[in-house]
């Protein structure tokens, strides 16, 4: 719907009650003042039930209500306060981006344990390597606040580096063993990166034909 329709205030209240997903369609780079109170909802409880105030009423929130809205601008100029109150999500869609999604899904129908295994290791990879940077802001952190004309002689601060060293280095084994079979992933799901260009290159061949004839449209 569009936020000129008459009937929108009645709609969106409706949604908010029984946790339905609302599509507001052209909006601009500001969003409009009656919906700031749904956009950074000022929450507030009564018993067991959430409530939100919109269109000067109070509504009762259901857990399963969404709130979209769509631009059509394809450069908009979110302020910062808008890039705070929503998630922004870009639909543009590139030649290479579409091919990449394009790989995942054919790769995930040819062989759906070779798709899973990547997005485990993939996983993987990413915690083990906040758990490496935690590891080295904790050795940081100590020999920051250690004197350093007497580290040498504070035997638990020793001893935590040293725990940290070898947990770091199990951490790092880990990471390249990953690292390992992540590329032999690769090599396999390469076998459908030509098929996956096609297929992006016929979707953007298809979408170019309206500048040959409107009928394409």
């Amino acid at each position: 719907m569009k936020f000129t329709d008459e009937n929108i205030p009645n709609e969106i209240e409706w949604a908010i009650n029984y946790g339905k997903w609302i599509v507001i369609e052209n909006i601009d780079d500001v969003i409009p003042k009656s919906l700031e109170t749904i956009v950074s909802p000022s929450l507030y409880v009564k018993g067991n039930n959430k409530y939100i105030k919109y269109n000067d009423k109070e509504l009762l929130l259901s857990p399963d209500f969404n709130l979209f809205l769509l631009t059509t601008n394809p450069n908009p100029k979110f302020t910062p306060e808008v890039c705070v109150q929503v998630s922004i999500i870009n639909f543009c869609v590139t030649y290479s981006g579409l091919s990449d999604q394009l790989l995942s899904y054919i790769v995930s129908l040819e062989k759906k344990e070779l798709e899973e295994e990547l997005n485990q290791l993939l996983e993987l990879n990413n915690n083990n390597t906040k758990k490496l940077i935690e590891k080295e802001d904790y050795i940081l952190d100590n020999l920051k606040n250690t004197n350093p004309e007497k580290i040498l002689d504070e035997e638990e601060i020793i001893t935590q580096l040293n725990n940290t060293k070898i947990e770091s280095n199990k951490i790092i084994m880990t990471q390249n063993k990953t690292k390992e079979r992540q590329n032999n992933i690769f090599n396999e799901r390469s076998k459908y990166k030509e098929l996956s260009m096609i297929f992006s290159l016929l979707f953007f061949s298809v979408n170019e034909m309206i500048k040959i004839n409107w009928m394409y449209q």
